[in-house]
C-alpha cells in the first residue's frame, strides 16, 4: 500500500512516505488532519512514524482526528501503531505481531524460538524487560488484538512468561480477560 500524496506537493501539509500527523492527527497545516491509510503516524513504542494500513488502526486514528476537530476534553493522544499482519501462504497460516521479532539481537531482547515438527508450527518471541515487543508464528492459532494490546499495555510477563512462551494465545487470552473487567 502507497499512499497518493502527490496532490499535496505546495500546500504546506507535510508528506513522508504518508501525510505526516502527530499524535493528535493534525498534520502541518492548521485545521487539516488526517488517519488511517494516508496518515503516516506515530508508531509504538516510537519515535518511528509508520503508515498502519490496517483497519483498526484507521478507526482509532478517525475516533482521535474526530476528536480533536470537535475540541472534545476527552481525547487522548494516539498511542502509537503496533505492527500487526495475517496471512494465508501455500495452505499455511502465519501471524506477526509487534517488532523486533525478525532483527532483535540477544544484546537487546530476549529471543525464543519454537519449532513443533509434528504439527508444522513454529513461532518466534521477542521480550524486552519480560514485556513482550513481537510474536511471530506460522501455523500457530494466536489472537493479533489481544497481544497487540498486552505489547500496546506493556504488561510484565515475569510472573507468567514461562507459559507464555509455551502457550502464548491462551496465556495472553487468560491475562488480558482479567485486566479488561
Amino acid at each position: 500500500m502507497r499512499p497518493a500524496c502527490d496532490y499535496l506537493a505546495g500546500s504546506g501539509i507535510a508528506t513522508n512516505r504518508g501525510v505526516l500527523v502527530d499524535a493528535m492527527m493534525q498534520t502541518s497545516a492548521p485545521s487539516v488532519w488526517a488517519a488511517g491509510d494516508v496518515a503516516e503516524a506515530p508508531a509504538f513504542p516510537g519515535p518511528e512514524r509508520v503508515i498502519a494500513g490496517i483497519l483498526p488502526e484507521a478507526v482509532a486514528q478517525g475516533r482521535i482526528a474526530g476528536m480533536a476537530m470537535a475540541g472534545d476534553a476527552a481525547l487522548q493522544p494516539y498511542r502509537g501503531s503496533v505492527p500487526c499482519n495475517t496471512y494465508g501462504f501455500f495452505g499455511e497460516t502465519a501471524i506477526s505481531v509487534g517488532t523486533g521479532v525478525a532483527t532483535a539481537s540477544a544484546d537487546d531482547a530476549e529471543i525464543h524460538v519454537r519449532h513443533e515438527h509434528d504439527t508444522g508450527a513454529y513461532w518466534r518471541i521477542a521480550l524486552r524487560d519480560n514485556r513482550l515487543v513481537g510474536i511471530a508464528a506460522v501455523n500457530l492459532a494466536l489472537d493479533a488484538g489481544i497481544l497487540c494490546e498486552v505489547i500496546r499495555r506493556e504488561i510484565d510477563l515475569s510472573a507468567c512468561k514461562a507459559s507464555f512462551i509455551a502457550e502464548p494465545r491462551d496465556t495472553a487470552c487468560r491475562l488480558m480477560s482479567r485486566l479488561w473487567r
